[in-house]
């Protein structure tokens, strides 16, 4: 494997479509058909690939907060099926959840998000440790 600097203008470009490629489809590009590019027409797709990949990225993160904000929803629903306040509904998920108790941030990855979605999921995961903490110090 050659190092980046002894690399061409093409080598490059293919390094980094590649890298796009992933990031806007999931999976590395098949096949040779970048490899008959030239290097204009591998700027262009790049450029093109980096707009892509830049918009899912915008639509997953969209789609990361109306999961969380479905999530909060829940949490006022248990509330009024019974619990006094969001914590004791929260507590209620993260009881019957062994994902909740043992990865609170898998158990946000399953259910959409993560503490990196925004601030507010960040909180929740915070509340989340301290009902483990609670819950620990009970058993």
């Amino acid at each position: 494997m050659k190092d980046w600097d002894q690399m061409s203008e093409k080598e490059q470009l293919l390094q980094y479509i590649s890298d796009e490629h992933k990031r806007a489809y999931g999976m590395r590009p098949r096949g040779d058909f970048y490899n008959n590019r030239t290097v204009e027409q591998l700027r262009v797709d790049l450029d093109e690939l980096n707009a892509y990949a830049n918009e899912q990225y915008e639509i997953e993160k969209a789609r990361e907060v109306e999961r969380l904000e479905e999530f909060e929803a829940n949490l006022v629903k248990l509330m009024h099926c019974g619990a006094k306040s969001r914590m004791e509904a929260l507590r209620w998920i993260v009881e019957s959840s062994e994902d909740a108790q043992t990865d609170p941030s898998y158990f946000m990855y399953l259910n959409g998000f993560s503490e990196w979605t925004n601030d507010a999921a960040k909180y929740l995961l915070q509340d989340i440790i301290t009902i483990n903490r609670q819950l620990s110090k009970v058993a």
